[in-house]
């Protein structure tokens, strides 16, 4: 730990829009269909990098599915949490940061080397083939990575080789030995570009409805394990809310009399839409 609050030790210091405050970060899975919090945790990480995969997860086990489809910012992204997701039966559409070091100016940047998966070389501007010449390992913040390095002896004589790089033994391609699932990433972003539009709608909804509606614009409580309980009491009295619009008092109150669960209500919401839809 790099530092401490005075006034609650458990709560870090995070941006915010304006400047920074001592604050805890609140995670939520949010139900695009009907707009219900099914997953929310209350965390002291100041960055959201490592808790993809976790968020997701928990969507998944509080919706009792094998499968799922989930949207997050680019402050989400990590090509390990997105191999993780596939890993679980997670489909996860996230803008792709790289966030290796920045191409040279004046040189060609990595773009302009397409990779063939066939031959598993890179193919570079002048159309000469860059293949595997040996690896190495990075350290970035989830651990290390392995990373595959390509290359070609025809930079040596090549024409372009100034606009290309400074390196005396060439140009070197770095690829990561899982890049193939950035790849389908990048792939499913392009096919749906419309789909990181649709995140806003989901997840501002209920923090929109908290902060105005509900009047929960701060926390109340300090610590981590009371600032969880606030937050559920409050993630708990939203999701009512919406239950109620969406179902009316009749029918929620027959729900509560047949003693369904939290769980047992939200497979009934996709179940009744699974009808719908077949109808």
């Amino acid at each position: 730990m790099t530092q401490e609050s005075e006034t609650d030790s458990e709560a870090r210091l995070m941006k915010r829009p304006g400047g920074t405050s001592v604050a805890y970060n609140v995670q939520t899975v949010v139900d695009e269909r009907h707009k219900l919090i099914v997953g929310v945790e209350v965390t002291n990480e100041v960055s959201d990098r490592t808790l993809l995969t976790a968020m997701a997860r928990k969507a998944k086990e509080e919706l009792g599915v094998e499968e799922l489809t989930v949207l997050a910012d680019a402050g989400y992204y990590t090509s390990e949490a997105i191999k993780s997701c596939e890993e679980e039966n997670i489909t996860a559409y996230v803008p792709v940061v790289d966030r290796e070091k920045q191409d040279e100016e004046g040189l060609f940047p990595r773009s302009r080397f397409r990779y063939d998966g066939e031959k598993d070389v890179y193919v570079c501007p002048r159309g000469e083939e860059l293949r595997m010449v040996g690896q190495t390992r990075g350290t970035v913040a989830e651990g290390k990575k392995t990373y595959l390095i390509y290359g070609t002896p025809a930079c040596a004589d090549c024409p372009l080789k100034s606009k290309c790089t400074k390196a005396a033994k060439g140009r070197k391609i770095k690829r990561w030995e899982h890049e193939e699932v950035t790849d389908r990433l990048r792939e499913r972003l392009g096919s749906q570009p419309d789909v990181m539009r649709r995140r806003k709608g989901m997840v501002e909804h209920p923090f929109g409805t908290i902060k105005v509606g509900m009047g929960h614009e701060r926390l109340l409580m300090k610590g981590k394990h009371n600032v969880g309980t606030e937050i559920g009491l409050t993630v708990l009295s939203y999701n009512f809310k919406r239950v109620l619009s969406i179902f009316g008092v009749e029918a929620l109150v027959a729900m509560f009399k047949s003693g369904k669960t939290a769980q047992q209500y939200c497979c009934l919401l996709y179940t009744s839409d699974a009808a719908d839809e077949r109808s």
